[in-house]
């Protein structure tokens, strides 16, 4: 047994070396015979340098909220990876909160503050009632006196 994992890290070992020999392989053809000011960037997702946050947002209001952002910040927080399954996310569903409204719950319990100002800023409901706790939003961050301040400031 000991023979096979020492060969099979062996065969990956053979694999990353030639997978990283043909990728340098590539890049130098590629590049061959461009002097370095003619090489031009991967145009791809990122731009760095002068780009602001405010580029780059999407939602601009509660119409722009859908519930795949709800599931995916559901995911994002580590809500999933906290609870194991989707059925905290798909009780809150049920309660039939618009998908701003349950991101804003999830992010109220989370104290995510800068997730928080973007909802209140885009229109979310800062005097609704969370689905799962059934206090109002305004009644969950007991520590958080900036988070307190956003909320009652919205409501």
């Amino acid at each position: 047994m000991m023979a096979s994992r020492g060969s099979a890290a062996a065969a990956t070992q053979q694999r990353i070396t030639r997978f990283a020999n043909i990728r340098s392989t590539t890049s130098r053809r590629l590049l061959e015979g461009r002097r370095p000011n003619q090489v031009q960037p991967p145009r791809g997702f990122f731009r760095f340098g002068g780009a602001k946050a405010e580029d780059n947002e999407l939602a601009q209001c509660r119409e722009d909220y859908r519930m795949a952002d709800a599931e995916d910040y559901f995911n994002y927080m580590g809500l999933l990876a906290v609870d194991g399954t989707y059925d905290r996310l798909e009780e809150m569903v049920s309660a039939g909160l618009d998908p701003m409204d349950l991101m804003m719950c999830m992010a109220v319990e989370e104290g995510d503050k800068p997730k928080v100002a973007e909802l209140l800023k885009n229109g979310a409901d800062a005097g609704i009632e969370h689905p799962l706790l059934g206090k109002k939003l305004v009644e969950i961050p007991k520590d958080d006196a900036e988070l307190l301040d956003m909320l009652r400031g919205a409501a």
